[in-house]
């Protein structure tokens, strides 16, 4: 009698890789004063829209989204070790950060935690030292998608996130970096577009395809940069202009596809 085997797994599924996000988002902050209007839903939005290609570019797509009360300081950082932890060079590694960011008086860059209090940053917001580490200690691809110099008040001219960028790059990780806006200038959200600039930016390029500019139904890295790159440029008035940064050492490689 002959028994045979039946795999059950599709020989195409083995090479795709499984995304882990990490998706965080703060509006309401314990200082009221600090408040955003859609930096949670935009959180949110992108967590659902990466959910969505599981099974299409992605085998599994397992996500950890954090917002409000949600995102503070203790949370943040356990969610950075739970990604430390699970991904392996096979998968992809995506962290997505809205808020607010701002550097202390010593330069130092930090992202603002539900509990962030401006005068004792150290002791209750993020230090950029713990994502920066998180992602060059990564085995994997990783894409840094950051949105973290709202306009407000608060922080006045204190907000530049350039040096933040610099010192991944530095490290030699070979990470895909996307941020918002450049340098000091600042990242705008309308109540009209229900989202950042950035964000709405990134859902319609990927989530509506329209970042698809050769039509082969997959959209790139590349593709996505330059589409975030015109539609914020043309929803801003040119005010806001965001910068990806893509390694050398890293080829163009799909995030999406219809």
């Amino acid at each position: 009698v002959l028994v045979y085997a039946t795999r059950k797994t599709k020989t195409k599924d083995i090479y795709k890789p499984t995304l882990y996000l990490l998706s965080v988002g703060v509006s309401k902050y314990e200082n009221p004063e600090y408040n955003l209007g859609v930096a949670d839903k935009d959180a949110i939005a992108m967590a659902k829209m990466f959910k969505a290609q599981e099974g299409k570019v992605y085998k599994k797509v397992i996500t950890r989204t954090l917002t409000n009360k949600d995102a503070h300081s203790d949370n943040i950082l356990d969610a950075l070790d739970w990604i430390d932890k699970e991904v392996t060079s096979k998968d992809v590694a995506m962290i997505f950060i809205a808020g607010h960011g701002m550097n202390d008086d010593k330069g130092v860059y930090y992202f603002l935690s539900h509990d962030a209090n401006l005068d004792r940053l150290r002791r209750s917001a993020v230090k950029w030292t713990e994502i920066k580490e998180t992602i060059s200690n990564l085995p994997s691809k990783v894409i840094l998608l950051a949105d973290t110099c709202h306009s407000g008040n608060i922080t006045g001219e204190r907000r530049d996130i350039t040096s933040a960028v610099k010192s991944i790059i530095n490290s030699g990780s070979g990470s895909v970096i996307m941020t918002a806006t450049t340098g000091s200038g600042y990242s705008y959200e309308k109540a009209e577009w229900g989202h950042g600039a950035f964000t709405k930016s990134f859902l319609d390029g990927l989530g509506r395809m329209r970042a698809d500019y050769d039509s082969d139904g997959t959209i790139t890295v590349k593709e996505i940069d330059l589409y975030v790159t015109n539609n914020v440029k043309k929803l801003t008035k040119g005010k806001q202009k965001p910068t990806t940064i893509i390694p050398n050492s890293v080829p163009d490689f799909a995030i999406g596809v219809r």
